[in-house]
C-alpha cells in the first residue's frame, strides 16, 4: 500500500532518508527495506523472499506491551 496522501507521501519519504542516514552511522554494511501493510505477514513475506536468516525490526517503543 502506497500513501495517497501527499503530506503521507513526504513524511514517509522523509522517515526513509533519516533511517537511512541515522544507520549508515551505526552499521558499516547493511541491507534494508521499507514496506508498507500488516506488519506480520509483511516482515514474514519479505524474510521468506530474502531467505533470511536473521530479521532485525526497530520500533519507537511507544506501545510495547506491558510487563507481565
Amino acid at each position: 500500500m502506497v500513501p495517497q496522501d501527499p503530506d503521507e507521501k513526504t513524511f514517509f519519504r522523509e522517515s526513509v532518508e533519516t533511517f537511512k542516514r541515522l544507520a549508515s552511522t551505526f552499521v558499516a554494511e547493511s541491507d534494508m527495506v521499507v514496506r508498507q501493510g500488516e506488519s506480520a505477514s509483511t516482515i514474514a513475506a519479505e524474510a521468506t523472499r530474502w531467505k533470511a536468516d536473521v530479521v532485525v525490526v526497530g520500533s519507537h517503543g511507544n506501545t510495547a506491551p506491558a510487563a507481565h
